[in-house]
């Protein structure tokens, strides 16, 4: 779901004319190649500028959308949290924040591998992707835990894969409204107003 949201978000962002460049970060499960492009052709990307075997502008690759770019995840790297850890990403969000209004950063599941860790010091914003009915709240609030404790810049949570039902309406909101309306003035007659 994280991809999806990165992705979407990206795409919005250069459909009000910002350029945005969207990174695969997901060295070991890249997803953002996969759902941009519908072959299974592996472009140059982060793996291979990490290890200097690419320059910045080898890795950045164009879409069918105007001022939407991005950077696969590249070539297979035997250890990412490692490659990760020596490297880092600095150099690279350093020179695409030069050419582009907007880089988002697609990472791993936080509670799979350490990988989203290592990337964090150059993040300002950061949103936590849940599955809906899917992703338990224990697993939410240990994520949650862990990114405060590494001093993330956690804006929020985005609620993924909602099921569309007409019976739910609004869900929290109508209960909050409805706590809010009935909670206090409960039972009592309704004044009017003079006019």
């Amino acid at each position: 779901g994280n991809t999806f949201c990165s992705i979407n978000y990206s795409i919005r962002l250069a459909q009000q004319g910002l350029r945005t460049l969207i990174i695969d970060c997901d060295l070991r499960r890249p997803m953002v190649e996969k759902t941009l492009l519908p072959s299974n052709k592996r472009g140059f990307g982060l793996t291979d500028y990490l290890t200097g075997q690419k320059e910045f502008k080898e890795v950045v690759h164009d879409t069918d959308v105007d001022k939407f770019f991005y950077i696969p995840a590249g070539s297979d790297a035997p250890n990412p949290a490692e490659l990760l850890a020596k490297t880092g990403i600095d150099g690279l969000i350093d020179e695409a924040l030069l050419q582009f209004d907007r880089v988002i950063v697609d990472s791993p599941p936080l509670h799979a591998v350490s990988d989203t860790l290592l990337i964090l010091n150059r993040i300002r914003t950061l949103c936590l992707v849940i599955r809906s009915r899917k992703t338990p709240r224990a697993s939410v609030r240990r994520a949650v835990q862990i990114l405060e404790e590494a001093g993330a810049p956690l804006a929020g949570v985005i609620l993924n894969v909602l099921p569309r039902r007409r019976s739910l309406g609004y869900g929290y909101y109508d209960s909050y409204y409805d706590y809010a309306y009935r909670g206090k003035y409960y039972g009592e007659k309704k004044k009017s107003a003079a006019v």
